[in-house]
């Protein structure tokens, strides 16, 4: 177990790239989304304004791990641990950053729900179908 707490420190070893990048461009797709909403109409459509902004950080966490695994295996499998235990070291820090990433996009959510979506009915953290009102769904 020891070994895989190394293997999944390995890939907090460059916070900008696991953190920042992806909250970094879901930050700025949420201020273009909020922009067009603020010089358009969209927010007046039936249903109020739905955006898939929120999925750029779904896609950038993929290409941040997938490059992770890509570029970090190396250098661990030369400080000797095995696939075996970069796997689940890489599946512990992933499923980490799921539960922080959960936690924070349901605290937007939040906000988003009593802001009355930005004060522009924008559904940008949880669009259509994704946001309902059970905070432990």
């Amino acid at each position: 177990m020891n070994r895989v707490l190394a293997a999944a420190r390995l890939h907090s070893m460059n916070p900008l790239l696991t953190v920042g990048i992806p909250w970094g461009v879901v930050s700025l797709s949420f201020a273009i989304n909020l922009a067009v909403w603020s010089l358009t109409d969209a927010g007046t459509q039936p249903g109020g304004g739905i955006t898939g902004g929120v999925a750029s950080l779904y896609i950038t966490v993929l290409v941040v791990f997938v490059q992770s695994v890509t570029q970090v295996l190396p250098f661990a499998m030369g400080m000797s641990l095995s696939r075996r235990t970069f796997y689940l070291g890489t599946a512990l820090a992933a499923v980490a950053a799921a539960l922080a990433y959960g936690v924070a996009l349901s605290v937007l959510t939040s906000i988003e729900d009593a802001t009355g979506g930005w004060g522009m009915r924008l559904n940008f953290w949880a669009p259509g179908q994704m946001d309902v009102d059970n905070t432990a769904l």
